[in-house]
């Protein structure tokens, strides 16, 4: 379920629905009608984008075609429609493919209809929410956007009844099924999802040494020395990884996940309370002496591949490593730091997060192990939310 492209329409004719009723024929002619329901059906709308491009026409129908050309449903932003066409409890459906009516120097004028329906914006068995906030406020307008839209919802909770219509959360006091209890900020859909090997968002309370694997594998970590969950520091969301000293890490199961051969990616960021001697955030001593480190201004992985890095105190890092082939890269917040012909067998597998004879000191926060798959091979935009848990 696509957010609609925030595109400012040139014009929005809209048909107004009818009440829904039932006519009952009396033996003398007379009739009768009983309204069936609060919210008017049969609502159309049409949008019409003047002298568009052709990326904003594409856009258009990579949309139509993610709803499975008119089949899912879905709701505007405030971009598209400043004021709230929507019935109550009903969403929108596409009645046909956006149409070009004109073409002219590379530019389109673009037609969309679109009814509305009693169906709501039902998340299916296995969906995920989206929000801005860990939390909303009961009743009112609050709380984010669901799958990408910046519309604001309304409920009448603050919490889910899994997989029911009850309790949830949606537009003038709707209720949607879902089949989580809570909601978290999440940054979209990953393609590659199935290829993650470990995924650490690193939430949890003040303290805590539960490191969940939101990842597929759902791996079990175990720390060493006083590695926990801390609510003082944060690259995403409300808490990361505390890694207070040299000698606290998290330990990583053995899996065959976690044996990096041919392309792969490692993410993560982190937060140094001190840049003395050499700071692991990834290690394993065993068989294959994999060192991802930093140390007096060089990155190492392992300790025979170094790129310059320069890092500083108490500031917040987004660092990653990919391969495509048999070429290694290097990233600094999203900034490619360079690249070397590389063509090694890397295994964590049993290996540590931070210490394994000498961690790094601070915070880490959002690591992602990706086997298979070279994310990166050229500068990115590193994303401001947490990685999909989908």
């Amino acid at each position: 379920m696509a957010a609609f492209p925030s595109l400012v329409p040139s014009a929005a004719p809209i048909t107004p629905g009818a009440w829904p009723v039932s006519a009952i024929n009396s033996l003398n002619g007379a009739e009768s009608r009983i309204r069936q329901g609060s919210a008017q059906i049969g609502r159309r709308l049409q949008l019409t984008f003047t002298n568009i491009t052709e990326t904003n026409f594409l856009a258009l129908l990579a949309h139509y075609q993610g709803q499975r050309s008119g089949f899912d449903p879905f709701g505007f932003d405030t971009t598209t429609l400043a004021a709230d066409l929507t019935p109550s409890g009903h969403a929108w459906l596409y009645t046909s493919r956006p149409q070009v009516v004109d073409e002219h120097l590379d530019v389109f004028t673009v037609v969309c209809e679109f009814k509305s329906e009693p169906r709501g914006l039902v998340v299916a068995v296995g969906g995920r929410w989206r929000t801005g906030a860990t939390t909303l406020t009961a009743g009112a307008r609050d709380g984010g956007a669901v799958y990408g839209t910046p519309a604001a919802w309304v409920t009448g909770s603050t919490t889910f009844a899994p997989g029911v219509r009850k309790n949830g959360i949606g537009s003038n006091g709707v209720a949607w099924a879902t089949p989580e209890t809570t909601l978290r900020p999440q940054g979209g859909v990953d393609p590659n999802f199935s290829s993650v090997s470990l995924l650490l968002h690193l939430e949890g309370t003040n303290g805590s040494t539960t490191f969940t694997d939101s990842g597929p594998l759902g791996l079990s970590l175990t720390r060493t020395g006083s590695a926990a969950i801390s609510t003082s520091q944060s690259a995403v969301g409300g808490s990361s990884l505390s890694v207070p000293d040299t000698s606290s890490g998290l330990n990583l199961p053995a899996n065959a996940a976690l044996t990096l051969s041919g392309d792969f990616t490692i993410e993560w960021r982190a937060r140094h309370s001190n840049l003395t001697g050499k700071q692991q955030y990834f290690a394993n001593l065993t068989g294959t002496n994999v060192q991802i480190a930093y140390q007096n201004g060089l990155f190492f992985f392992p300790p025979d591949v170094v790129r310059s890095l320069t890092m500083a105190v108490n500031t917040w890092a987004a660092l990653a490593i990919s391969r495509s082939g048999t070429t290694l890269y290097w990233f600094k917040d999203g900034a490619l730091l360079g690249s070397v012909t590389d063509s090694s067998n890397y295994n964590l597998s049993q290996g540590m997060v931070s210490y394994q004879s000498g961690g790094m000191a601070g915070f880490m926060d959002e690591i992602r192990i990706t086997k298979g798959v070279c994310r990166y091979t050229t500068s990115y935009t590193v994303a401001s939310g947490p990685f999909p848990d989908a």
